[in-house]
């Protein structure tokens, strides 16, 4: 059997804050996919190594070399595997 842990998740996009009695909104600009790769990248990361490190998972690394981090991003998604 496959698994595949993943996470759904909901986060705002910018702030609240009160100019006087009100509340008012600040929205956040847009991510880059680059960014969303590093984020990615930094939680699948810390996941990895606090599940090795409990002896719950071993993983074999036979990541091929890619110019293209998005690419990369995108692969790893459809394959399940960590990105590099």
């Amino acid at each position: 059997m496959r698994l595949n842990p993943h996470l759904h998740v909901v986060f705002l996009d910018g702030a609240y804050h009160e100019d006087g009695t009100e509340l008012v909104w600040n929205e956040l600009g847009h991510l880059r996919t680059g960014e969303v790769g590093q984020v990615l990248e930094h939680a699948v990361g810390r996941m990895l190594r606090y599940l090795r490190r409990h002896g719950h998972l071993e993983i074999e690394h036979d990541v091929e070399e890619d110019d293209e981090p998005e690419a990369a991003l995108c692969a790893s998604a459809v394959s399940g595997r960590e990105p590099r």
